[in-house]
């Protein structure tokens, strides 16, 4: 006799809006009808004829869908990495911040800025007028006033 898996849900959220109730119930119809079978679980890449799967392959297949002038972006090399994607996704308008979440169905408490409580938490406020950006730009400048001042003294130093 087959053993019958069942799934067991446990939520630790109370469902806010209806769109992540008809989410959840979505998810729930879906995987009722889920069978498991037994024996092993294989992977099979369908993206080719070839058995063996290759990185390549699905970057192609990828890329076949993708508009590469969407976007456009230039990715700076001398940059690091996380600065780079991070000023892409700003650039897109991806960047977490409350109307951003709210247009995604994303339940946001608290719709002020998280460091002052003054102002709206939007782009413009958290990049130029809120506190973080102007304590950034103030610290930059005194540790500049301080590189310069360390320069000038090493100069002075070589000239003599």
């Amino acid at each position: 006799m087959d053993k019958v898996l069942k799934w067991n849900w446990s939520w630790s959220w109370r469902i806010i809006s209806r769109r992540e109730f008809d989410q959840l119930s979505f998810l729930i119809n879906t995987l009722n009808n889920v069978q498991f079978a037994s024996g092993y679980d294989r992977w099979l890449w369908k993206g080719d004829d070839n058995i063996s799967f290759l990185v390549i392959d699905f970057r192609i297949l990828i890329g076949a869908f993708i508009d590469i002038n969407a976007h456009s972006f230039k990715w700076v090399k001398w940059i690091l990495l996380k600065v780079n994607f991070f000023v892409w996704r700003l650039i897109r308008n991806c960047i977490p911040l409350t109307p951003n979440l709210l247009s995604h169905g994303v339940y946001v408490s608290l719709t002020l800025c998280p460091f002052c409580r003054v102002d709206e938490d939007h782009l413009d406020h958290m990049f130029f007028s809120s506190p973080v950006p102007r304590d950034c730009g103030n610290g930059w400048w005194n540790g500049m006033k301080l590189l310069i001042s360390i320069l000038l003294t090493v100069w002075s130093y070589w000239r003599c």
